[in-house]
C-alpha cells in the first residue's frame, strides 16, 4: 500500500513540475486576463493551456490517491486534529481535481462563444465561472490547512523529517498566501505563491514524501 502511494506522490511532484513548464509556454498568460486578445487565444484551445489544465487536475488526482495511505502511515485516527486536516485536504483536492478537468473540458468552448463578438452572449457566459471555487476556499485554503495539520503532526512526533514538514509548513504558507491573492483580488500573490510553491517547493516536498511511504512500504 505505502509504496503504491509513494508512486502517485512522485506522480504528483512531476504533475506540479509539469504545471510550472505549461505555464511558461502558455500564450495566453502573455495578456490580461478578460481582455480580448487572452479570449481569442483561449478560444483557440492552446497545447500549452491544455497541459496545464490536465496537470493540475492530474497532480489532485494523484494527491487524492496518497492521503488515505498517509494517514495511516501517520497513526491518525479521529482524536487528531491532522486526520480532520486530512478530510479537508480530500475536499480540497477533489474540488481541484474536478474544476482544473472541467476546465480542460469546457474552457475553450466558453471562449469561443467570448471571442465571437456577440455582446449578449459574452456577457452571459462571463456572468458564470467554470470553476467550482473562484476564491479559493477549497482548493487553496483546506489544501494549506491540510498541509500544515500533517506537517506539524510529523514534526511533533517524529513521524516524518523535521526538514521535510518544516519545507511542508512553508507550502502551506504559500497555499494561504494564493488564497489571499484570489479573495482580495491581489493576482500577484496567487501567482508568486504558485510559482514558489507549485512549481519549486511542492514537488520536492511531495518526492521526499514519496521516498518516505517507499521506504515504509519495504
Amino acid at each position: 500500500m505505502y509504496r503504491t502511494a509513494a508512486l502517485f506522490c512522485f506522480a504528483c511532484a512531476v504533475s506540479y513540475l509539469a504545471t510550472g513548464a505549461f505555464f511558461l509556454l502558455d500564450p495566453s498568460a502573455q495578456y490580461p486576463a478578460g481582455s480580448d486578445a487572452y479570449w481569442q487565444e483561449l478560444a483557440s484551445g492552446p497545447f500549452a493551456r491544455q497541459g496545464f489544465l490536465f496537470a493540475f487536475g492530474f497532480a489532485g488526482l494523484c494527491a487524492l490517491a496518497v492521503i488515505p495511505p498517509l494517514r495511516r502511515f501517520l497513526s491518525l485516527d479521529e482524536r487528531h486534529v491532522a486526520y480532520w486536516g486530512c478530510t479537508l485536504g480530500l475536499l480540497g483536492y477533489a474540488v481541484t481535481s474536478i474544476t482544473y478537468l472541467r476546465l480542460l473540458g469546457g474552457e475553450a468552448k466558453r471562449a469561443e462563444v467570448v471571442a465571437s463578438g456577440d455582446a449578449l452572449a459574452s456577457k452571459v457566459i462571463q456572468s458564470f465561472s467554470l470553476s467550482l471555487d473562484t476564491q479559493g476556499w477549497l482548493i487553496f485554503a483546506c489544501v494549506g490547512l491540510f498541509l500544515l495539520l500533517v506537517n506539524l503532526h510529523g514534526f511533533r512526533t517524529r513521524r516524518l523529517p523535521r526538514v521535510l514538514c518544516a519545507l511542508g509548513i512553508v507550502c502551506a504558507g504559500l497555499y494561504f498566501t494564493a488564497f489571499a491573492g484570489l479573495l482580495f483580488s491581489r493576482p500577484e500573490l496567487t501567482t508568486l505563491a504558485a510559482a514558489a510553491g507549485g512549481v519549486a517547493l511542492g514537488p520536492i516536498w511531495w518526492l521526499w514524501l514519496g521516498e518516505r511511504l517507499w521506504r515504509a512500504g519495504a
